[in-house]
């Protein structure tokens, strides 16, 4: 059989407006097919994920193509729709296509050599089995809580790191920092409100009397009163009020608590 010299041109999720050529080690030719993703090295020291578009032999100009590493894939996470509607965005909105697939791309499924690495947060040993190295991993990341890629091969005892890391993965035994940082995460704050049964004048009346009626409930008085103002003042009784606002202008928290046990506050 003759020795075919194969490359491939991989995009890469760094700010650059090109492709990136590497050669096929001849065990993976069988196996490279556009679409899969590849690991790559890229720089001096680091290692990339990147999207194979193009498989061919024609021989880089200029300098000489650097192996890829790894193919990650079996089959390929990316079509050639897919692949043609990224160059699209780039096109229509100027943008370096390596930027496109960044945003296109989970985060897992970009590994890079500076990738930290987590237990995940739904791990248990009591729904997963795990060899000998996978073991050794979580009982690293128990103790230093984040580990990289290079901690992770070291504990495993594997050279391969990223596949073993991809396997763990999909296993749901470790997740990536960024995967978590990439998480939306709504910015919440907590409010105030007046029981809707208060929110008739005659009730909410009621309710200040009864209280005004007791010493031991002064406190309670100035609370509510202070409720009436704030939310009357941002538009009706039926408007929250933000709690470290009541908090600032001394109501104390416990205050607070013991007005929502009585169905005064929400």
């Amino acid at each position: 059989m003759e020795r075919i010299t194969l490359f491939v041109d991989v995009l890469l999720p760094v700010p650059v407006h090109t492709t990136f050529t590497y050669r096929v080690p001849f065990d993976f030719n069988e196996q490279i097919a556009i679409g899969l993703r590849v690991i790559v090295p890229f720089g001096k020291s680091k290692f990339l994920t990147g999207i194979v578009v193009r498989v061919h032999e024609k021989v880089p100009e200029g300098y000489q193509a650097k192996y890829v590493e790894h193919i990650l894939d079996a089959h390929a996470i990316v079509n050639l729709q897919q692949l043609k509607f990224w160059h699209w965005l780039a096109t229509y909105y100027m943008a370096p296509i390596g930027d496109v697939v960044n945003a296109a791309l989970p985060s897992n499924f970009k590994l890079a050599s500076e990738t930290k690495i987590l237990l995940h947060p739904e791990f248990s040993f009591d729904h997963h089995k795990l060899n000998d190295r996978e073991s050794d991993v979580v009982e690293l990341l128990k103790i230093n809580e984040q580990i990289d890629l290079s901690e992770l091969g070291k504990v495993a005892g594997v050279v391969s790191v990223v596949p073993f890391l991809k396997k763990l993965i999909e296993k749901q035994i470790v997740i990536t920092v960024d995967e978590i940082n990439q998480k939306y995460t709504p910015k919440t704050i907590l409010v105030v409100c007046l029981h809707p049964n208060l929110h008739e004048e005659d009730a909410l009346q009621q309710t200040l009397m009864e209280l005004e009626a007791s010493p031991r409930t002064e406190k309670q008085v100035e609370a509510l009163i202070e409720m009436i103002k704030r939310s009357s003042d941002l538009g009706g009784l039926d408007f929250p009020v933000p709690k470290k606002d009541l908090v600032e202008a001394g109501i104390s928290p416990s205050t607070i608590q013991t007005l929502e046990k009585k169905d005064i506050f929400i």
